[in-house]
């Protein structure tokens, strides 16, 4: 795919605007340093101010500091400024998730260089391979429409800062050719070749079986699922605000919610659903209900007095017609 096709995939999706103050994350990959390249050719046409940042996270000896010459390089190559973070090893530890706590250091750093320089928008380079991966993943997990919608091309990450994904329509096969084509180099991290986290078994082993055995465009479909999805999400979820907000009869910060459940029982099950996703979030931190947790809230809502403990403490009680949300500190 020539760089022409490249350009105008992320050009049609409308996530690149004039004048657009720009933050890319760029690890040094593949997918990253194709971003970087790419927007860089935009810059001029759509009067964009880029910059780069990049986390070492010491994790990879040598690598690792191979990985941030690299990005040094690249970015006195396209003549753009690169804010460097480095971690401490000793912050990881067998208590959370190594890939979660490294998403969570290197999003809380660029939302502090896009604070800091006044940025609009930060990019990251996931592309249509990850996002059949992603798909995929949460349907083994007994993921709802939301999860299936997988990576959203654009979402607001933080008062007028939106995080935006422009190379998703495009596919990792692509994004190599493009780099070879340019003879450009990018650093490969040895990790993503061993099958000890979920997504790589996924990636080596699930999607390529799938592939030989069952349809050999799976990732294709699950890139029109995961569209499909995510605009049918948007919609209900659009609805279930506005519904959600009708039903609130008191609302005090994060101590206690109290909603209408005569109104909330008569709402269709789906929006139901949603509604009591949304008034979780009031309470919980980066935590969605799962099915069985809908569930025994709806069966709650059936009766005229009863109580359920949710994960981080949080009660949902029906008292008469009044169903309340609080939390157990």
């Amino acid at each position: 795919m020539s760089e022409k096709i490249l350009l105008e995939k992320i050009t049609t999706s409308g996530l690149i605007q004039k004048n657009d103050r720009i933050v890319i994350g760029l690890s040094g990959g593949p997918d990253s340093t194709a971003l970087a390249l790419l927007l860089d050719k935009l810059k001029n046409k759509y009067n964009l101010s880029l910059s780069l940042a990049h986390v070492n996270y010491h994790l990879r000896g040598k690598d690792s500091e191979k990985d941030e010459k690299f990005c040094k390089d690249l970015a006195s190559k396209l003549e753009l400024p690169l804010f460097l973070h480095s971690v401490k090893k000793n912050i990881f530890n067998n208590k959370h998730s190594l890939q979660n706590t490294a998403r969570k250091i290197r999003h809380e750093y660029f939302l502090r260089i896009a604070k800091k320089h006044k940025a609009n928008k930060i990019a990251l380079a996931h592309q249509a391979d990850d996002q059949a991966e992603t798909v995929l993943m949460n349907l083994l997990r007994g993921s709802g429409k939301q999860g299936l919608s997988g990576i959203s091309g654009h979402r607001l990450f933080a008062p007028k800062i939106q995080l935006i994904h422009p190379l998703l329509p495009i596919s990792r096969k692509d994004i190599i050719n493009f780099l070879k084509n340019k003879n450009t180099c990018f650093r490969e991290d040895s990790s993503n070749n061993k099958t000890l986290y979920t997504r790589n078994r996924i990636r080596l082993e699930l999607i390529p079986f799938l592939e030989k055995k069952y349809q050999s465009r799976i990732k294709e479909h699950l890139n029109d699922l995961a569209k499909i999805w995510a605009l049918e999400n948007e919609y209900l979820e659009n609805i279930s605000e506005k519904n959600a907000k009708r039903f609130v009869l008191k609302n005090t910060a994060d101590k206690i919610l109290v909603v209408n459940a005569k109104k909330l029982i008569r709402s269709h099950p789906a929006i139901q659903a949603r509604i009591l996703q949304l008034y979780a979030r009031n309470f919980t931190s980066g935590y969605n209900l799962n099915f069985d947790h809908i569930r025994a809230i709806q069966n709650i809502l059936k009766n005229k007095r009863s109580k359920f403990n949710l994960p981080q403490k949080l009660t949902v009680e029906k008292i008469g017609d009044k169903l309340l949300f609080y939390c157990n500190n």
